[in-house]
């Protein structure tokens, strides 16, 4: 089943693969794509992949350090940890959210 997996960039040897997921709630996911301007499309493509920070952002730090979204199956990517993806990380959000 797809889930929303947050993570900060692509394996080296394998191009266009989610390195080291972290997964995160379907309501904190939304809020990363409204507040990007992104679309359902964009994050469920790897390539491009669908960037809502830079690094030094709120978004950024929000998400632990992390910069793209994908919403696909855990079995798209690599280095996975199973402790980063069993629960949803909770999203620091900035100004009041949860």
């Amino acid at each position: 089943m797809p889930k929303y997996f947050v993570h900060n960039g692509y394996s080296g040897w394998s191009y266009g693969t989610p390195s080291d997921p972290k997964l995160i709630s379907a309501s904190d996911a939304a809020k990363l794509m409204k507040q990007a301007g992104l679309t359902a499309d964009q994050v469920s493509q790897i390539v491009p992949p669908a960037q809502y920070a830079e690094s030094g952002d709120a978004l950024f730090a929000a998400t632990k350090c992390n910069r793209f979204l994908f919403f696909g199956d855990l079995t798209d990517c690599v280095d996975v940890d199973s402790g980063k993806v069993d629960a949803p990380m909770h999203v620091k959000w900035v100004g009041g959210g949860t």
